[in-house]
């Protein structure tokens, strides 16, 4: 077995996977790894850069129920990133699931959010 980088300018020949296996377009950054085994295909690996949101932190004479420091600050990140990578964030709380549902971002698996 043989692994190998697969140029971004041959991504299309994946195309219709991403269309029909993962719903999603073509990656717009990052890296494709094609497994070959004796010239045939046997799968590949999408490795993206994230900037990945670590913590957030609210004084406590800023805290309230609309949250509008911390959204302000995740918008920030998406904004700052949008185009560039992806910005992923782990909601830990219900609340912080609330706020990321709020900016538009989307639920990977229940935890894990993500705004391209």
């Amino acid at each position: 077995m043989s692994i190998t980088n697969l140029p971004s300018r041959h991504w299309e020949q994946l195309k219709d996977i991403f269309d029909k296996e993962f719903d999603s377009d073509l990656p717009d950054a990052g890296e494709i790894y094609i497994s070959t085994e004796q010239g045939k295909r046997k799968g590949f690996i999408l490795a993206e850069p994230l900037m990945m949101v670590g913590q957030i932190y609210v004084y406590p004479e800023f805290r309230n129920a609309s949250a509008r420091t911390a959204m302000e600050m995740v918008r920030f990140m998406n904004n700052r990133f949008r185009g560039k990578m992806p910005v992923g964030c782990i909601a830990s709380e219900a609340r912080f699931k609330k706020l990321y549902n709020a900016l538009d971002m989307q639920e990977i698996d229940g935890t894990f959010f993500r705004k391209n």
